[in-house]
């Protein structure tokens, strides 16, 4: 299965959240004319012996029309792959991500470097109503921020999941 998106948008009267002289306020704009374009790939394969990768990514440019300017929640180029293994009714995946550096804050974010993380997980499905999951995300602790805006925290960094599913 693979998918290819490719898209060319012009956005007409973009609101947009801008920060005033006291950073701790916010306040909401006519932005006018924005301009948003990008590509995004998807593939996956099922392998012999219970294997499936999975792969995606996507770049990503919004700006303003009239001055050229990079827009809010515009993400970095990234790259995501998994690796999964079937056994029975259970599986283990590994899933690792790279993002690129972000040089184009929208106007109140800040640049922020690349970063990879790896998240592992497993599952076991105990009928065909009853499933738990396990994840490990982010097992390198890597430090990042957790979005681009201004005043953003890092990440958790390591963090654990526990999730059972029943279906009806």
């Amino acid at each position: 299965r693979a998918a290819f998106y490719m898209y060319d948008y012009t956005i007409h009267n973009l609101i947009e959240r801008y920060a005033g002289e006291n950073p701790v306020h916010f306040f909401f704009r006519n932005r006018g004319r924005a301009h948003l374009r990008g590509l995004e790939l998807e593939a996956q394969l099922d392998l012999p012996a219970g294997f499936a990768v999975a792969l995606a990514g996507q770049i990503e440019r919004g700006e303003s029309v009239d001055d050229d300017l990079p827009l809010h929640d515009i993400p970095p180029e990234s790259l995501n792959l998994q690796l999964r293994k079937a056994f029975g009714p259970a599986f283990v995946q590994a899933r690792g991500v790279i993002y690129a550096n972000d040089d184009h804050p929208g106007p109140t974010e800040r640049a922020r470097p690349g970063y990879g993380l790896l998240d592992l997980g497993a599952g076991y499905s105990f009928a065909e109503f009853f499933e738990l999951q396990a994840y490990v995300r982010n097992v390198l602790d890597k430090a990042y921020l957790i979005t681009p805006d201004a005043r953003a925290t890092l990440a958790p960094g390591i963090s654990a999941s526990f999730t059972g599913f029943v279906r009806f």
